[in-house]
C-alpha cells in the first residue's frame, strides 16, 4: 500500500470500512487475480447525489484502473443512485 501513498494500511482499511458503513466513500482494491498483489485503488466519494470517481495505481498499472472504471461507475449509479463524475 505504500506504493499507493498509504502510510498507515491498518488505519486506511479501518477508515474505508467506516466510510462504506456510513455510505460516504466506497473503495475497491484492484489486485492481480493470480497473486492477490495490490496494484491500484479506485473509489467513489459521495457528495449529495453526486459521486466523485477517483483512482490511484502503481506505476505501470494504469490500464487496470481503466478496466475497473466501468464496473465501479455502474455500481455507483445503479446500486447507489449516484450521478458519477470522473476524476
Amino acid at each position: 500500500m505504500s506504493d499507493l501513498g498509504v502510510d498507515d494500511p491498518a488505519g486506511y482499511v479501518s477508515t474505508a470500512d467506516r466510510n462504506w458503513a456510513g455510505e460516504t466513500e466506497f473503495v475497491w482494491a484492484i489486485c492481480i487475480p493470480t497473486t492477490g498483489e495490490l496494484i491500484a485503488l479506485i473509489g467513489v466519494t459521495r457528495d449529495g447525489e453526486t459521486g466523485h470517481l477517483w483512482a490511484r495505481a502503481r506505476s505501470g498499472y494504469d490500464e487496470a484502473v481503466e478496466v475497473a472504471t466501468g464496473p465501479v461507475t455502474r455500481f455507483a449509479e445503479g446500486a447507489l443512485g449516484l450521478t458519477v463524475e470522473p476524476a
